[in-house]
């Protein structure tokens, strides 16, 4: 993940109550993992996110909603006390991340030495 930090920045000058969650977060880009919250020219909101982009939610509202062409939005983190939440891009069930798209999961049935036995393995192709 990537955050923009001057959204985070906004965000905590907009809530005070926030600044030290937002830090975090901002702390966080600097980490293990990257940490992007899109910026205010992105147009991520409905579908026309890119894969693991994240955005602020105000009411946790776009939780489960389309954000691209098999992609929906999960929970990243929530803070209870707000009833804001950070959400992510990320593939629908069905589908695997594949050059930054997400592609439909090929299942295989697999059959053992015994014809009863067959086991389900997944191909990105």
């Amino acid at each position: 993940m990537v955050i923009c930090s001057k959204c985070v920045l906004f965000q905590a000058k907009l809530n005070p109550s926030k600044k030290s969650f937002l830090e975090i977060l901002l702390a966080s880009q600097q980490g293990l993992s990257r940490l992007e919250i899109a910026d205010s020219s992105s147009k991520c909101g409905k579908e026309n996110c890119r894969l693991g982009e994240v955005i602020w939610d105000v009411a946790c509202r776009q939780i489960g909603d389309k954000c691209g062409i098999n992609m929906i939005f999960n929970l990243n983190s929530e803070i209870l006390k707000e009833k804001s939440c950070v959400i992510r891009c990320e593939c629908e069930r069905e589908f695997i991340e594949k050059g930054g798209q997400c592609v439909r999961a090929l299942i295989f049935k697999r059959k053992t030495t015994s014809e009863r036995t067959t086991t389900d393995f997944i191909s990105p192709e």
